[in-house]
């Protein structure tokens, strides 16, 4: 079952309120833990194959979808956004002297290094998107 599929069939059962059809499709519901306490991830996201996600709250995660393991962790915040080749994963970061982030970081997935760090924005970067 796919993560739209599930998202659908809990949204629709949450809406009737039934949670018969929860145990019906049997979907598994994972506790990711990792933000700490504190920090509530803010934004999440799925590559484009299903096989890993995102979450960013203080920091960015990255999780392997069928384990839920935490692969890595990367130093930014939200908006987080894969590649649609799955192979890039970019992120908003802040400069060593601002509250706000105003660059966009783009780490190679295979590799975990940063290829580019796009600086110029004078305020907070809200989206992301690929194209």
């Amino acid at each position: 079952m796919t993560k739209t599929a599930i998202a659908s069939l809990v949204l629709s059962c949450l809406i009737f309120m039934n949670t018969d059809c929860l145990k019906a499709q049997q979907p598994e519901l994972r506790i990711q833990k990792g933000h700490g306490q504190v920090f509530a991830a803010v934004d999440i996201t799925f590559s484009p194959d299903d096989k890993f996600f995102a979450s960013a709250a203080k920091n960015i995660i990255l999780w392997d979808a069928a384990t839920g393991r935490e692969i890595k962790s990367f130093k930014g915040s939200n908006p987080v956004k894969f590649s649609s080749d799955g192979k890039y994963l970019a992120f908003a970061v802040k400069d060593s002297i601002s509250t706000w982030y105003t660059h966009i970081r783009l780490i190679d997935l295979h590799t975990g290094q940063t290829i580019a760090l796009f600086k110029g924005h004078t305020n907070v970067i809200n989206a992301l998107s690929f194209s």
